[in-house]
C-alpha cells in the first residue's frame, strides 16, 4: 500500500486502542527487518529517518527504499523525519515523499522557532500534505 500519513496512523493506534511502534532507521535492511516484523503481527509502523543518516548522504536512498517497500507492504508505513535540522532540509524531505516531518527549531529563538514551525505548515497545507 503506499506510504500512509501519522494522521492515518494514529487513527487506527487510538480506535485500536495501541501503540504505533517507531524505528530510525540508517540502511536497507533495518526497514526491510521492521516491516516483515510488522506485517506478521498485522501492525502499522513508523520508519524514522533522522540527522545521521541523512548527513551520511542517505536520505534520498533511504527515502526511495521505504516507499518501494510501503508499496508492497500490507500494513500502513508512515516515513518520518526526525528531528528536521531546517526549514530547507524539512522541505526537501517533504518534496521527497515524506510522510510526516517534525521541524526542530529548539536551536533558534522562540520567535524563530515558530516562524520556521509555520512556514513547514504552510508549506505542507499549500501542497496538500496531510
Amino acid at each position: 500500500m503506499p506510504l500512509a500519513t501519522l494522521k492515518e496512523v494514529l487513527g487506527i493506534a487510538t480506535q485500536s486502542k495501541t501503540a504505533i511502534p517507531g524505528f530510525n532507521i540508517d540502511n536497507i535492511e533495518i526497514p526491510e527487518a521492521i516491516i516483515t516484523a510488522a506485517e506478521e503481527y498485522h501492525c502499522p509502523v513508523i520508519l524514522t529517518i533522522g540527522q545521521g543518516a541523512i548527513q551520511a548522504g542517505q536520505m534520498h536512498h533511504l527515502a526511495d527504499v521505504v516507499r518501494r517497500l510501503a508499496d508492497e507492504s500490507t500494513v500502513p508505513v508512515v516515513m518520518h523525519l526526525d528531528h528536521g535540522a531546517s526549514y530547507e532540509q524539512t522541505i526537501q524531505c517533504l518534496r521527497a515523499g515524506f510522510t510526516s516531518v517534525m521541524f526542530d527549531g529548539s536551536s533558534l529563538p522562540l520567535k524563530e522557532n515558530i516562524l520556521g514551525t509555520k512556514r513547514v505548515v504552510d508549506y505542507a497545507r499549500i501542497h496538500h500534505v496531510s
